[in-house]
């Protein structure tokens, strides 16, 4: 009587769980295609409206690619990871999944600050940024935005979720290091 009691809670509670996520799902997929819209037509209006190439210039095409590609990877991965958050049994894949999550947020954060370097240079000490440094700090952005993705996604594995002391299933999050 006890397990028939404990798989009919599992099973309402997998239900009321699966309803709960609808607005989730919801939320990230407005995000994912105004991002896409909104990223698209700044790439858009660089490529083809502004044809002379300045330093002022140079970092906003760079940061819509990369919210653009922050749009497209975060939004698709945690709804995947919404719809298998119950059962979700890969290691290997909570850990790639939040490398890419990480890295492509963590890259736009760097390039904004790339954005802010040069423009405090090029107003407050009136210098010019060259084109190779910006191309570096560029790249830099990127090597630092793997490098505190790696520490991170290491963090992260699938564990078992409880509900009131009953283990309800597994989902990826941040095991107990």
């Amino acid at each position: 009587m006890e397990h028939n009691d404990t798989n009919k809670m599992l099973m309402q509670w997998h239900s009321e769980f699966a309803r709960n996520i609808i607005g989730n799902i919801t939320a990230l997929s407005v995000y994912m295609i105004c991002g896409l819209i909104g990223n698209t037509i700044v790439i858009v209006v660089y490529k083809y409206q502004l044809k002379d190439v300045s330093d002022e210039r140079y970092f906003i095409p760079v940061l819509a690619v990369a919210d653009l590609i922050a749009c497209i990877v975060c939004p698709i991965l945690d709804i995947i990871f919404l719809a298998m958050d119950l059962n979700y049994k890969n290691s290997l894949g909570c850990k790639i999944a939040l490398f890419f999550i990480t890295t492509t947020a963590f890259t736009s954060v760097f390039v904004l600050m790339c954005i802010a370097v040069q423009r405090f240079l090029k107003i407050c000490k009136n210098i010019t940024i060259p084109l190779y440094f910006r191309r570096a700090m560029v790249a830099l952005s990127f090597l630092l935005a793997v490098s505190m993705a790696v520490p991170l996604a290491m963090t992260y594995d699938h564990i078992d979720f409880a509900s009131e002391g009953t283990i309800v299933g597994k989902r990826c999050g941040k095991n107990g290091i």
